[in-house]
């Protein structure tokens, strides 16, 4: 991914909507600059007008990541043999990978989306029964 560097250049007009930009790191010359009043408004208009496809899908690809994520740190943490759900973390961390990398909608990709609330919902199960609350 690209870096997005932000600068405040405070033109010389009295508007001040405009004081921010937002640009890909070594890309200033090319005229795709963010702009707003803020950093933050800078950085989101040129998430909306100029963000690269592999930054998109990266982004597209956040929820699935934490998703994953939480899942295997639920499994590392639960009680007894995880073997049984290893697979299927397995399983959406390789979809969620592949949505970040814009491989996302293969046969494999679908199976394992498929997978995923089955994941969470069986360590949550295991989770519960271990602490009594089943």
């Amino acid at each position: 991914m690209r870096k997005i560097v932000t600068n405040y250049e405070f033109p010389p007009i009295p508007d001040r909507r405009f004081d921010w930009c937002a640009y890909y790191d070594g890309d200033e010359e090319s005229g795709r600059i963010g702009r707003g009043a803020t950093e933050a408004e800078a950085i989101r208009d040129f998430v909306a007008n100029y963000l690269d496809d592999s930054d998109a899908s990266l982004i597209a690809a956040a929820p699935d990541l934490l998703e994953a994520a939480n899942a295997q740190d639920d499994l590392m943490r639960a009680p007894g043999d995880p073997t049984e759900n290893i697979q299927r973390v397995i399983r959406m961390r390789r979809a969620a990978i592949a949505k970040a990398e814009g491989r996302a909608g293969s046969t494999a990709d679908a199976y394992a989306n498929a997978a995923m609330p089955l994941v969470r919902q069986d360590l949550i199960d295991n989770r519960n029964w271990s602490e009594g609350k089943e």
